[in-house]
């Protein structure tokens, strides 16, 4: 072990494999946490933490934008507990996970239920130069369905 750590080539995939766990990280390169701490700063002028939440932020955020639950992503970036999750993501995100996803999910997919789903027209496109055709939209109710519905698990059955 040279002390410079210049052996490490990924420094992503090793907190992925760490679980962004800076203790775990310098275990599996045979230092201490401090060491590992002063070589990251000295290497690239910057904090090990700030940037284990960077990237566990922006993983986050991609997962999101390819439709995985929250579930899954909480334990895919190493959170032990949802409601961590939850609490982390808005406060470095400014927004909620749930927002965040409706937000970048891709809207020309057809409806997954189309039970939970409520077709709109919501105007022509002749604002636009078209024809006065009307436009509609789908718009996914299911989150409105759950938050809205009894805690009772009979009231949800159909």
């Amino acid at each position: 072990m040279t002390g410079t750590l210049e052996h490490i080539t990924d420094w992503e995939a090793l907190a992925r494999k760490s679980g962004y766990r800076i203790e775990t990280m310098a275990a599996l390169q045979g230092v201490t946490r401090g060491h590992l701490r002063r070589l990251f700063r000295r290497r690239f002028r910057g904090r090990l933490g700030g940037w284990l939440q960077a990237i566990r932020l922006e993983r986050a955020k991609m997962l999101l934008e390819q439709g995985l639950a929250i579930k899954q992503i909480t334990e895919a970036i190493g959170f032990k507990q949802v409601s961590y999750f939850s609490q982390f993501f808005k406060e470095h995100a400014g927004i909620t996970a749930g927002n965040y996803a409706r937000r970048k999910r891709p809207h020309c997919a057809p409806p997954a239920n189309p039970k939970t789903w409520s077709k709109q027209a919501i105007g022509t496109d002749s604002a636009v130069g078209g024809r006065g055709e009307t436009i509609v939209v789908f718009i996914d109710c299911s989150a409105e369905l759950s938050s809205n519905s009894n805690s009772d698990p009979k009231a949800r059955q159909t």
